[in-house]
Order: structure tokens, then C-alpha cells, then sequence
């Protein structure tokens, strides 16, 4: 999973650097696609949102794979594969209780199957779907069970088709794996979520920030600091760093920062040296009452970016 920019790691980076361990990559838009291609990515590239049908033709001329979760999709895909005289491979998404995207029932998937038999310029190469709440075993199970209907219609059409359902969470479900799985945060060194006792795998945090420390200064009671009619209570020592909510970081009072970020600058306590380093968001998004993903996905847009082998 290389979308949002490779969750702010970078994504041409990234999928460079996978090249000769992933077999596939995905994103969520077409520009992403784009962009793998123009890096020389070749291997096969999964679009996961369907597009609109505008973008139709150039997705098929970068020789991505579509998902669709309907007949309109199907027919659409196919009409302009014909014109480009190409045969557009697509994946289903089938929908186990996200209910975000996807196919709803079998008799719907059904449906599409027969389709993409009388179309003749389009295949189904994939069937895939995503678990709303994997760390729930029961629903899980459940959840599991519906999609394992779906593999078993599927491949009665064709046994071919590659099945995946394991993003990070079911990949940690250890039950789920099926034909492929799409590992997104685990490849960044987080855990999707609270994890106890034996792991299946053990990761750690693939990006380190370094934020300047742009100046020190005496903030004296009852003095505004940053946006706001807030006074401060005492006098005290405050230390402002080249960071706020244009890179990511939710404009939010934290027991570490003084009043609501600013656009570009956050105060934070105390006389701090020439920088601080964000080794791990974790601890960070926890104070922030948000997720890990939150932070980092946007973490980098400004930054500059440098990388070890």
C-alpha cells in the first residue's frame, strides 16, 4: 500500500525500494498511479477508489486495474476499453459490513459476474473487500464467513481470480490471508491498532521529524501567546518550533504545547535545544486524541525528505 504519498514516507521512494518484494501496489487515485508509473514502477498497480468515469480512459492507457463494485462501472470500463482496442482488468470490491464501497449481496455480485462475461473487453482478475473492525474476533468471523461466499461464487466463474481481504489488521488476524494481503501501516512500523501477547510481526517506526527550534523566549503573566484571548498564568519559558497544522499536527492544546497550534509555529514548553526529534508518532497522536495515520500521512509535505539505504 503505497497511497497518500506512501503514508507520507514518499511514495516513488518507496514502491522503488519494494520493486523486488511486492508483487502488486496500490493506491487510491489515479495521479498516485500516475505518478508510480512515471518512476518506473511496471508491476501491476491497483486503483481502490472507483474512479469517475472521466478518468476512465487514461487509467486504462497506464495499464492500471479498476475496482467496481456495480454493473454501471463494469459497462463504463468496458466501453472505453473497446475504443482503445485494450482489455482493462478489474477487481470487485465486495462489502462485508464497511459499508463504504463494495457489492452488498451475492445475488448483486452474481449479477456482475454474468456481465463481465458478455463484456468483451474487460476481465475480473480480482475479488476484494476490507475488514471494518479485525481486532473483533466475532465480528471478523462473521465478516470472514460472507466473503468466503463471495471467493467461493467467484471462483466458480473463474478459479483464477486473486482474493485479498487483509489489510494491515486482518493480516495481524493471522485467518485471512487468502490469495494476497495489502499491508499498509504495518509496513510503516505501526500497529493498526492496541495489540497484546505474540505478534505476527514485530515493526518499528520507518520515518524519524526533525523540527527546528526557531527561537526561546519569557512569555510573563497574564501575556497573550499564539492566537487567542487566553492569559498565561506565570510567568515562563517557552520555546517555539517550525511546526503546526499545515504539516499535519491537529491545532490542539497538549499537555507538550502552550494555547492551539498556529498555521506554521507551535509553542511548546520550556528552553529546548537547536531541534527536537518525533521518533515515534504513537505517543504524539495518543496526546492528540487521534491515530498515528492522522500525523504522519502529513507529516512530510513540507518537510525535506532524506533517506537511508
Amino acid at each position: 500500500m503505497v497511497k497518500a504519498d506512501a503514508y507520507g514516507h514518499g511514495a516513488e521512494k518507496v514502491a522503488n525500494a519494494l520493486y523486488n518484494v511486492a508483487d502488486c501496489f496500490s493506491v487510491a487515485m489515479l495521479h498516485e498511479a500516475k505518478s508510480l508509473r512515471l518512476s518506473g514502477i511496471d508491476k501491476e498497480i491497483l486503483v481502490l477508489i472507483p474512479v469517475v468515469k472521466k478518468e476512465i480512459e487514461e487509467c486504462l492507457e497506464y495499464n492500471l486495474i479498476l475496482t467496481v463494485d456495480s454493473a454501471l462501472d463494469l459497462k463504463r470500463i468496458n466501453s472505453v476499453a473497446k475504443k482503445l482496442n485494450k482489455i482493462a482488468s478489474v477487481h470487485v470490491k465486495f462489502n462485508v459490513g464497511m459499508n463504504r464501497l463494495g457489492v452488498d449481496n451475492l445475488d448483486d455480485l452474481s449479477n456482475i459476474l454474468r456481465l463481465s462475461t458478455k463484456l468483451k473487453n474487460l476481465k475480473v482478475s480480482g475479488l476484494f473487500t476490507h475488514f471494518p473492525c479485525p481486532q473483533n474476533k466475532g465480528a471478523l468471523k462473521k465478516q470472514i464467513d460472507k466473503f468466503l461466499l463471495a471467493i467461493k461464487l467467484v471462483k466458480g466463474y473463474n478459479k483464477k481470480v486473486i482474493c485479498h481481504a487483509s489489510a494491515s489488521g486482518g493480516f495481524l488476524a493471522k485467518n485471512a490471508d487468502f490469495d494476497m494481503v495489502r499491508i499498509g501501516i504495518l509496513l510503516y512500523g505501526y500497529y493498526p491498532f492496541s495489540v497484546e501477547g505474540k505478534l505476527r510481526v514485530k515493526v518499528k517506526p520507518a520515518l524519524k521529524l526533525s523540527v527546528p527550534v526557531i527561537k526561546t523566549r519569557e512569555i510573563k503573566e497574564n501575556s497573550y501567546l499564539l492566537y487567542g484571548t487566553k492569559k498565561q498564568k506565570k510567568d515562563r519559558q517557552i520555546s517555539l518550533i517550525r511546526l503546526g497544522y499545515a504539516d499535519g499536527f491537529i491545532r490542539k492544546s497538549t499537555p507538550l504545547t502552550c494555547n492551539n497550534m498556529a498555521m506554521d509555529v507551535t509553542a511548546v514548553h520550556g528552553k529546548l535545544k537547536n531541534k527536537i526529534v518525533i521518533k515515534d508518532f504513537s505517543k504524539l497522536a495518543e496526546l492528540q486524541k487521534t491515530i498515528p495515520y492522522e500525523l504522519i500521512v502529513k507529516s512530510t509535505v513540507r518537510a525535506e525528505r532524506r533517506y537511508r539505504n
